[in-house]
């Protein structure tokens, strides 16, 4: 029987808990590279690779660390949306018209947090937190 050689491949799979999609803005057919969009219990990443995927960098976390359930890409503009929350933070859908490098929030939903703004403003003055949804 012959040798084998280890795997040394990296596997950029994501867990159960994370969603991750090829991003379409970054087709390696272009040799622009490739962007995996992953959303985690920490906020929403993007891993880019080189044209030849042999290099990849992690930026993030992004979405001030809400949870997020759901990272997709607009092929036609490179526009990211990121969608997520929970019962402490609300539910809210963030967007980012540069691939990643500025994020807007729109919020659907209050929070336990918002609550706790609305009961202390003084305290959540300190923190620049809002009620508003």
């Amino acid at each position: 029987m012959p040798d084998s050689e280890p795997d040394t491949t990296r596997s950029t799979s994501s867990t159960s808990n994370d969603s991750s999609t090829r991003s379409p803005s970054n087709d390696s057919s272009t040799g622009r590279g490739t962007s995996v969009l992953v959303g985690t219990t920490k906020g929403a990443f993007v891993i880019d690779g080189t044209p030849d995927r042999t290099r990849w960098a992690v930026r993030g976390p992004f979405c001030d660390g809400w949870p997020i359930n759901h990272v997709i890409a607009d092929r036609s503009t490179g526009e990211l949306w990121a969608g997520g929350g929970g019962g402490f933070t609300g539910a809210g859908v963030w967007h980012s018209p540069d691939h990643g490098e500025t994020w807007e929030l729109s919020r659907l939903s209050s929070g336990e947090l918002d609550q706790w703004a609305a009961n202390e403003p003084g305290l959540a003055g300190l923190f620049t937190w809002s009620s508003a949804p």
